[in-house]
């Protein structure tokens, strides 16, 4: 099930609690935003079970702005995939 189906479906469950009001993309299961340490810890240990080396969820990205810039993503354009990255390069 894709997150956007898994994230109506449970709108749809959730009804008139659904707490999310701000178009969150990652909520929990009631709609309200995730802890964000509770969110990292869960990145964490998933990142682990699969085998990935140990890394901090904020380091994904840099890592996307990497894969993005090699893959030839103009720079612009991969700044507004991660609106808090500065669009200017240092030489």
């Amino acid at each position: 099930m894709s997150p956007v189906t898994m994230k109506s479906t449970s709108l749809c469950l959730a009804g008139a609690s659904w707490a999310d009001r701000s178009g969150l993309v990652v909520t929990n299961i009631n709609g309200s935003p995730p802890n964000p340490e509770a969110f990292s810890n869960l990145f964490v240990d998933l990142a682990e079970r699969a085998g990935l080396p140990q890394i901090r969820l904020h380091d994904l990205r840099h890592s996307y702005a990497t894969a993005a810039l090699a893959s030839g993503v103009p720079v612009k354009e991969s700044c507004r995939s991660a609106p808090a990255t500065p669009t200017s390069v240092s030489p």
